[in-house]
């Protein structure tokens, strides 16, 4: 059996599980001091949730608890807190700042993604699994050397490896980032519908370009791969329509469907002289009529 409080919120038997919010609530909310878990999609679709109180009794933050509660500017997690799920804020454009304290143990994927007003990301320091290395303002996972979430103000550290999935997605703040040569790999939607990005130096480091990596980068004009890469994902490069040139070197031995779907003003995809059939049988056989070959340098 359900339990409810004067706002209709709706709570687990023993009132330790906030369950659901209606998606009409307007204002300020306070979460009563006995719940130990926020569920999933607990405060989904709340635009018009402007301030949330989270006591510290509260240990989990459920996936999708918060997504889509653009009206929300500000959220103080407790240091009571081990997890934070899958997507628990993303899409809450009205966060301008957020600091992760030194009990979370587990973020999960996308947990801050497409928080478009994000300038200010801080891990506590004593965290045992995450950091906010040289104020980089983002999120590292410290064994892995993986950044997992980023915002307009980020500064990659160039002891990061690997930039991690949905990282910057939807961050339409950013007009230009360095990526280090420590970076080994971009993941999968790592700046996907970032539309204001312009230019971008994929450094010769790199060997795998996730799928959708760079999806809706309307902005970029053009692209070079670097002779290290050897993959290039599904839909890596989809609907980037102000790109103009790519350069594939001959390292690259897999592209995925779809790579440059949608990038209406391609004009021309230089390759090495010799790759050009090669490259038409990897997939690119609709784009036969733009292939260039050139000396490689």
């Amino acid at each position: 059996m359900a339990q409810f409080d004067n706002y209709g919120v709706r709570f687990s038997d023993d009132w330790k599980t906030l369950k659901h919010c209606p998606e009409n609530f307007s204002g300020a909310y306070e979460i009563p001091d006995s719940v130990t878990s926020i569920g999933e999609r607990a405060f989904r679709g709340c635009t018009c949730l402007t301030s949330i109180t989270i006591p510290d009794s509260v240990t989990s933050i459920g996936d999708y608890a918060f997504y889509g509660c653009s009206g929300l500017t500000s959220v103080t997690i407790p240091n009571s807190v081990t997890s934070i799920g899958e997507c628990a804020f993303c899409d809450c454009t009205g966060l301008t700042s957020i600091v992760i304290p030194n009990s979370v143990t587990e973020i999960g994927e996308g947990a801050f993604s497409c928080c478009t007003g994000l300038t200010s990301i801080n891990v506590a320091n004593g965290n045992p699994v995450y950091d906010s290395r040289n104020n980089c303002n983002a999120i590292i996972e410290t064994a892995t050397n993986t950044l997992i979430t980023g915002c307009q103000s980020t500064v990659i550290p160039d002891s990061v490896t690997s930039i991690g999935s949905w990282v910057f997605r939807r961050c339409t703040g950013l007009t230009s980032i360095n990526i280090p040569d420590s970076v080994t790999s971009i993941g999968d939607s790592a700046f996907e519908g970032c539309t204001f990005l312009t230019s971008i130096t994929i450094p010769d480091s790199v060997t795998s370009i996730g799928g959708s990596a760079f999806d809706g980068c309307t902005g970029l004009t053009s692209i070079i791969i670097p002779n290290s890469v050897k993959r290039i994902g599904y839909g890596a490069f989809r609907d980037c329509k102000g790109l103009r040139s790519i350069t594939i070197p001959d390292s690259v031995t897999k592209i995925g469907e779809e790579a440059f779907s949608g990038c209406s003003g391609l004009k021309e995809i230089c390759v090495s002289k010799g790759q050009k059939a090669r490259f038409i049988k990897m997939g690119l056989e609709d784009y036969a009529d733009i292939i260039v070959e050139r000396d490689s340098k």
